[in-house]
């Protein structure tokens, strides 16, 4: 996630960590200025989750689409 920091129109990242049973789950949420930022990090297919290799080699899983929220107030 460090590396997002320098991409443009990218405003910020939470790792979190619900709680759940025994097996450790993970929600990553990115904030961009617009879906054309995002389409410059991700490609034009921006329902498809990007999973670096390194994070593929200790996850046991991970969704393969991500959702897409806007933010309709902030503070």
């Amino acid at each position: 996630m460090p590396q997002l920091k320098a991409l443009t129109g990218h405003r910020g990242a939470w790792l979190l960590r619900p709680k759940t049973g025994d097996e450790v789950e993970l929600v990553a949420l990115t904030l961009w200025d617009s879906r054309a930022s995002i389409e410059a990090f991700a490609g034009s297919d921006i329902d498809r989750a990007h999973v670096q290799p390194r994070a593929r080699a200790v996850l046991s899983s991970f969704d393969d689409v991500v959702d897409h929220y806007e933010v309709v107030y902030g503070d």
